[in-house]
């Protein structure tokens, strides 16, 4: 498989980008498609960016793509499918002192139903949630 990413240099002197994106080939010794719970494609991306005026406030938004996954339930023979998707999240963030931050994440902001793994036992992944957090630094 092939995995690049990076960050590079800022967008701007307030804006940075990182990215990465996988992609897998995976084929069985007869050339049959093998370990088909395993995503072929995935990719992250984040923006993120401080206020010009006030760069103590900082945001951003980010997002992750995982393509399609199946399997076959050892139990009942069913087969297990599971489609591509995308999931977004965000988050702000005050440097209130150098060293004291409060955070806010949001995570899966548009509430996507999804299943994390069909390897062994499949369950879905979290619903929209939201976290507060203070960081101080001593």
């Amino acid at each position: 498989g092939v995995g690049p990413g990076g960050s590079g240099p800022p967008v701007n002197q307030y804006t940075d980008l990182q990215f990465g994106y996988t992609q897998l080939k995976m084929d069985g010794e007869n050339g049959s498609h093998t370990y088909s719970w395993v995503p072929r494609r995935t990719s992250k991306l984040m923006l993120s960016a401080h206020l010009p005026n006030y760069t103590a406030l900082s945001f951003g938004l980010g997002g992750l793509y995982q393509s399609e996954i199946s399997n076959t339930d050892p139990y009942t023979g069913y087969p297990l499918h599971q489609g591509g998707y995308t999931l977004l999240n965000a988050f702000a963030a005050w440097d209130i002192r150098p060293d004291l931050t409060l955070r806010v994440n949001a995570g899966n902001l548009t509430d996507k139903k999804y299943i994390l793994s069909l390897y062994a036992v499949s369950y879905y992944g979290p619903p929209s949630d939201y976290s507060l957090s203070v960081n101080w630094r001593f």
